[in-house]
């Protein structure tokens, strides 16, 4: 097999602690290492009755899923990645990370901590061969 033709699918719950650290012992087993990560996790819930509105467990749901899946993720591959002294890894943020919506407050909180996260991690590693970027898209056309 040549590394990277084929696709593995991996089901699993990367809003668990135990689920990215499972997704990257997978990959490593079926390819024999870890070359790129890309975190592309996320979900938002627009708070429409305002930040009074926005409960605990809503701030714990988005931050689960919106900054914890992409930290336990990461945790779980740079080992692998730094082993290879040419990692990459990618996180898909977004552009309320630096310009924050109300109607998405917990949201916007979530990505400007990835951000910031992804940048603190670059500082870190990319002497030592990884690279870490962020890329914050803007709005696109959805049902939302």
């Amino acid at each position: 097999m040549k590394r990277g033709t084929e696709l593995a699918v991996v089901e699993l719950d990367l809003a668990t602690p135990d689920g990215p650290n499972a997704l990257i012992a997978e990959a490593v087993a079926l390819h024999g290492g870890l070359d790129v990560l890309v975190n592309n996790v996320g979900a938002v819930r627009p708070r429409v009755d305002g930040f009074l509105s926005v409960t605990d467990e809503d701030w714990d749901w988005t931050f689960t899923a919106n900054f914890m899946a992409a930290v336990r993720t990461t945790r779980a591959a740079l080992p692998h990645l730094l082993a290879t002294g040419e990692g990459r890894v990618v996180t898909v943020s977004s552009v309320n990370g630096l310009l924050p919506d109300p109607l998405v407050i917990d949201y916007s909180a979530a990505r400007a901590a990835l951000t910031s996260f992804c940048k603190a991690r670059s500082k870190e590693v990319g002497s030592r061969g990884v690279r870490v970027n962020t890329v914050s898209p803007g709005p696109v056309e959805t049902a939302l």
